[in-house]
């Protein structure tokens, strides 16, 4: 769901961690300049830059969110930012965000007709993680 989007990132000189569900499209994407990801465990752990926060970018199904979510909490820090880059509905957005906010600090819903990733600062090495 979201590899025109990581492609769009390496174009313009952003680096990107990927996790996928399938081994086939993480395989793609490394091939085209993205470094892949197996879980979201080895996704939080390459995205660990010194002295920046990480940002992960989620394009899933709305259905999934809650899930993807759920198996990313372990693995993320205070300060690390969630964008559900996704057609969440609204209302779980701010559900999310309320009961997130305690663990990270802020959550952040944008969607690919809100917002464009490629403007993320230099301090920021974006991922994308798919299903």
């Amino acid at each position: 769901m979201g590899a025109n989007m990581v492609r769009r990132l390496i174009q313009r000189g952003h680096e990107t961690v990927v996790f996928y569900r399938s081994a086939k499209e993480i395989d793609t994407l490394a091939r085209e300049g993205a470094e892949g990801a197996r879980s979201y465990s080895d996704l939080a752990a390459r995205l660990r830059t010194s002295g920046t926060s990480r940002v992960v970018w989620l394009m899933v199904p709305a259905a999934v969110v809650d899930s993807a979510i759920a198996e990313l909490q372990p693995v993320l820090e205070r300060g690390d930012t969630i964008v559900d880059g996704g057609n969440s509905y609204y209302v779980d957005d701010l559900r999310r965000a309320r009961e997130k906010r305690r663990r990270w600090g802020w959550m952040q819903e944008l969607t690919p007709y809100k917002a464009d990733p490629t403007h993320l600062s230099d301090t920021h090495r974006p991922s994308a993680a798919s299903q």
